[in-house]
């Protein structure tokens, strides 16, 4: 478990005009000289939408966010500021853009929380075909034994494949509690400042198995679609 005491930062300023900026569309846009900010190197999707960093988010406040930042920062008011204002008009709304797609989904935002906090996603782009630990050893088995049916009972590895799946879906659903429990405890330790590394790790583990599971349902899928097709 980390716990870490926020320290106050200094109020941001204009780059340009050194005005401060205060307020959400200020920080995309300085009020005084109306001049886009330069995108910071360490900006997040969640600073860019001022909402907390956290797994769970409203999706009516992240699109009143979104509308509100791109009316004011979008380039069609920056057409005639300049090329330097313009590009970075032209930035922001990119950045702004992304920002709104990955927080809108809430595996996209989980995957990025847990690029953030320095610990891998959910593993979906690892290219790992390996059996992660913890799940049944009877899957497997299971599935090994509709593989051997498919050349020997075309019948009964049918009737296999439906428990199979039917038990996949139960255990899908489970890992959908489990990843949604670990994601309000640590929104609820962060709010009052407790960083907990642990249930990050135990997150990145149940998506991990959930990967597994996804995997495995596009096999029976495929299977079934060829059945289909014979």
């Amino acid at each position: 478990m980390v716990v870490v005491q926020a320290s106050q930062p200094n109020s941001p300023v204009c780059v340009d005009c050194s005005s401060p900026l205060e307020g959400l569309t200020a920080l995309h846009v300085c009020p005084r000289c109306l001049h886009p900010q330069p995108l910071k190197k360490e900006e997040s999707y969640f600073e860019a939408l001022g909402v907390p960093q956290r797994f769970c988010q409203d999706p009516i406040q992240l699109e009143k966010r979104f509308y509100e930042v791109s009316r004011t920062l979008h380039p069609d008011r920056f057409t005639h500021a300049g090329s330097e204002i313009l590009q970075r008009s032209i930035q922001r709304m990119s950045f702004l853009n992304e920002a709104y797609r990955v927080l809108k989904s809430s595996a996209a935002r989980r995957d990025y929380m847990l690029q953030l906090e320095g610990v891998q996603g959910s593993g979906s782009s690892t290219g790992s075909s390996s059996q992660p630990s913890k799940l049944p050893m009877e899957l497997a088995e299971a599935w090994f034994e509709i593989q051997d049916l498919m050349f020997e009972d075309q019948v009964a590895a049918q009737q296999k494949l439906g428990e199979f799946e039917r038990e996949l879906q139960t255990l899908k659903s489970s890992l959908d509690q489990r990843v949604e429990v670990l994601e309000k405890s640590y929104d609820a330790k962060a709010d009052q400042g407790v960083y907990d590394q642990t249930l990050l790790l135990e997150l990145q583990e149940e998506l991990r198995r959930e990967n597994y599971l996804k995997s495995m349902q596009r096999d029976v899928d495929r299977i079934k679609k060829n059945a289909h097709s014979n």
